[in-house]
């Protein structure tokens, strides 16, 4: 009986990746590297020392060993207050209404039953002066996030690190 999947080789399964992340909206990975000279191919390592709404502030971390410099990292596009922040989404018979009171919580207000605050769970968690307790451990890859710091401006900044979610970090009621 033949295989019931079809092997296909690296090239074209990121060919594949790409086009379907261009119809669904999401990040697209570029294949140039980035500024940082680090391979597209390889996840990074890194812990948390900061949480914007829209990115996190992150050193290398190799498990042992916290790098020196400062990286921003996109947050995943689901996870971000700019595409949602004020904005009114219809999704089947609910209307829903994003108002985000902080980089981690949200007030959602649905046409049907109300209003809930919503968190990030697993919360991101910075590193911490007064514990010495590392911030989280992310993974991220070099892709065209699709986010801009400082848009317009001078010191513009494209992000072309993002946080590829390992932890399944996702919106939930708060309780």
């Amino acid at each position: 009986m033949a295989e019931p999947w079809v092997k296909i080789g690296v090239k074209r399964y990121d060919e594949i990746s790409r086009a379907t992340n261009r119809v669904l909206g999401m990040p697209v990975e570029t294949p140039q590297q980035s500024r940082r000279n680090i391979p597209t191919s390889e996840l990074i390592r890194l812990v948390v020392k900061s949480v914007s709404d829209d990115h996190l502030v992150c050193r290398t971390w190799d498990g042992t060993n916290e790098g020196t410099v400062d990286v921003k990292i996109a947050k995943p596009w689901d996870l971000r207050k700019k595409p949602f922040h004020g904005k009114t989404r219809t999704i089947g018979s609910n209307t829903f209404t994003y108002n985000y009171t902080s980089a981690t919580e949200r007030t959602v207000t649905k046409s049907t039953s109300g209003s809930e605050t919503q968190i990030i769970i697993p919360q991101y968690v910075a590193t911490s002066t007064d514990t010495a307790f590392k911030g989280n451990e992310i993974w991220a890859k070099t892709c065209d996030s699709g986010v801009i710091l400082n848009e317009g401006q001078s010191n513009e900044e494209r992000l072309t690190l993002m946080d590829v979610n390992i932890a399944g970090r996702c919106w939930a009621k708060k309780s």
